[in-house]
């Protein structure tokens, strides 16, 4: 009984540290696969930009010319009004924080 019960304990254990090592590489960096889906994903949007007076990729360098990081995702809002960019960014202190860009006009403001 006390051999099953061994068996179990060390089974467990090394279930735990494979699990651990495989968490661990998620903690270095865990926004690479979103940065660079959404990131790839937004040349297609830049096209549809003939709405605005700027372009996705103009709104994109904007707001990471004021707040700096690195851009999460990036995408145009529609609505029955002026065009607006909504850009996820990844701040250099951790923080995530969404920003808009006025298609307009390239005013990068928060909600």
């Amino acid at each position: 009984m006390d051999f099953l019960r061994l068996k179990l304990m060390v089974v467990l254990l090394l279930g735990g540290l494979y699990v651990g090592t495989a968490n661990a590489e998620a903690v270095r960096d865990p926004f690479q696969s979103v940065a660079s889906f959404s990131v790839s994903s937004t040349s297609a949007l830049i096209a549809k930009s003939d709405k605005g007076k700027i372009s996705l990729e103009r709104a994109i360098k904007k707001a990471k010319a004021k707040y700096g990081g690195k851009v999460l995702s990036a995408k145009e809002i529609r609505s029955k009004g002026p065009l607006v960019y909504k850009i996820k960014i990844l701040l250099p202190n951790g923080r995530v924080k969404s920003v808009f860009v006025d298609g307009e006009t390239g005013e990068v403001f928060e909600a």
